[in-house]
């Protein structure tokens, strides 16, 4: 922040800035303390948990080389050529989006969700938590539910279907960076950067399992000892039809 207002010293420069850090020196922030605690949720926040969740999907794809297979089919028909990756050409990739909600489903990057206050009397199965009390949503339990999900300790990216009796529970209930003006400021970064990731990686290479991933959970879930071995993908690149 130091360094960055010695290059921009001036409101004038500083308004003209588009980026991250820009925007975040023009919110009217009550304290100073404040933009650090941003910045630093964007630098820590937004690395482990972004490079884990690319980590458990490659993992789950790799446990599963048929949906990795058609994956990789829907990416080459999405970005013959390979070209740079953007986010409209990922619009037409539902497959690898169902995948990538899946995998964040089945091995949640941060297992525990946000500890709240409760402001009124909250009815919980046959409980009655009172107004005050202190609760911690762990996301891996319910992501999880045997009573809302078919086989819910598989991965299976079908359920994210449009015909799928278990999309509206999940699109309500399933919410990784969680939900409203609490939810997670790096959501928008983090999908944007795991989705173009994750694609180029895909479309240009295989990957073997060598070694398999050990969970290790403490304020993130990391795949410890995770290790693949990575090939180049040949395939042949054909020119749309414009036609």
């Amino acid at each position: 922040l130091v360094q960055y207002k010695e290059e921009f010293p001036s409101a004038e420069q500083q308004s003209q800035d588009t980026s991250i850090l820009g925007h975040l020196v023009r919110i009217p922030f009550p304290r100073e303390e404040n933009i650090y605690a941003e910045i630093l949720d964007y630098l820590i926040a937004g690395t482990d948990t972004t490079a884990h969740s690319c980590s458990w999907f490659l993992y789950n794809l790799c446990q599963h080389p048929e949906i990795r297979a058609q994956v990789q089919k829907e990416l080459d028909e999405a970005n013959p050529l390979r070209e740079t990756w953007d986010l409209a050409m990922l619009k037409n990739t539902p497959l690898f989006d169902r995948c990538l909600k899946e995998s964040m489903r089945a091995r949640p990057t941060v297992p525990k969700g946000f500890i709240k206050e409760l402001d009124v009397d909250t009815p919980v199965g046959e409980y009655i938590l009172p107004r005050g009390s202190v609760v911690w949503s762990i996301f891996t339990g319910a992501f999880q539910r045997q009573d809302k999900l078919h086989e819910p300790d598989l991965f299976n990216p079908d359920r994210w279907a449009p015909d799928s009796p278990e999309l509206p529970w999940l699109q309500d209930n399933i919410l990784p960076f969680g939900l409203g003006m609490r939810s997670c400021i790096g959501y928008n970064l983090a999908n944007l950067e795991l989705k173009l990731m994750t694609a180029t990686m895909l479309q240009s290479y295989d990957f073997q399992v060598v070694q398999h991933p050990d969970p290790e959970t403490r304020l993130v879930c990391e795949p410890t000892g995770f290790h693949v071995k990575v090939s180049s993908r040949k395939t042949d690149t054909v020119a749309p039809d414009n036609n």
